[in-house]
């Protein structure tokens, strides 16, 4: 895991920004690499997150319905572990735009078609601890019904 982690970095030094999105069934991975050597980066990293050890729930599948944005912040801890998921699942019916911001960087707003989801990985070999900003958005004003967890893992 460890020579994994140093690819990744060592990539991030190499690559200004590389993008790559694959679907698995209907949730996308999203993956990109922004070279950011304090700060947390994104990556695609599925079958190492599925079996952790211990993790922080920092939204708890909140639902919202409505026409209004959703908006929410948090602050993780390095204690909590190095890797941060944030997912958002699209029960509406048009498009959601999501967005992720920390203190550093933009990481870009994301759309999610009707019936699909997206999660976005975070990884910082010191332990995430930025603050995170998750937006989710329309762009006609449809009535949007999704689904938003984030969870901070320690692995």
């Amino acid at each position: 895991m460890k020579k994994v982690y140093e690819m990744l970095l060592a990539l991030t030094m190499i690559l200004s920004f590389a993008f790559v999105v694959s679907a698995v069934e209907n949730t996308e991975i999203e993956t990109y690499y922004q070279s950011s050597p304090k700060g947390s980066v994104e990556v695609e990293t599925p079958e190492d997150t599925e079996n952790m050890h211990s993790s922080v729930q920092l939204i708890d599948g909140v639902n919202h319905i409505g026409k209004s944005s959703y908006d929410a912040s948090f602050t993780c801890s390095p204690a909590n572990g190095k890797t941060l998921n944030i997912h958002v699942e699209n029960n509406g019916p048009g498009a959601v735009y999501f967005n992720v911001e920390n203190g550093n960087e933009d990481f870009g707003t994301k759309s999610i078609s009707s019936g699909n989801s997206l999660t976005r990985i975070f990884i910082n070999p010191d332990g995430v601890h930025e603050e995170f900003i998750v937006n989710v958005f329309t762009k006609d004003g449809h009535v949007m019904d999704i689904v938003v967890n984030a969870r901070q893992l320690n692995k």
